[in-house]
């Protein structure tokens, strides 16, 4: 689960560099989804390095 400060700290990047107002939500849902995005790349990467020894 992503911080509290770091959701907002999302929020307001997502603001100034794209004029995207999201609610806390919104940015929560992004933010997590975006955790289990590259948390499900690392766990394949992992496998395919012991796959392959």
């Amino acid at each position: 689960m992503v911080s509290k400060e770091l959701i907002q700290e999302f929020r307001e990047i997502a603001k100034a560099e794209y004029g995207l107002d999201l609610s806390f939500e919104e940015a929560s849902r992004i933010g997590n989804d975006l955790v289990d995005f590259f948390d499900t790349l690392a766990k394949i990467d992992f496998e395919e390095k012991h796959r392959k020894s």
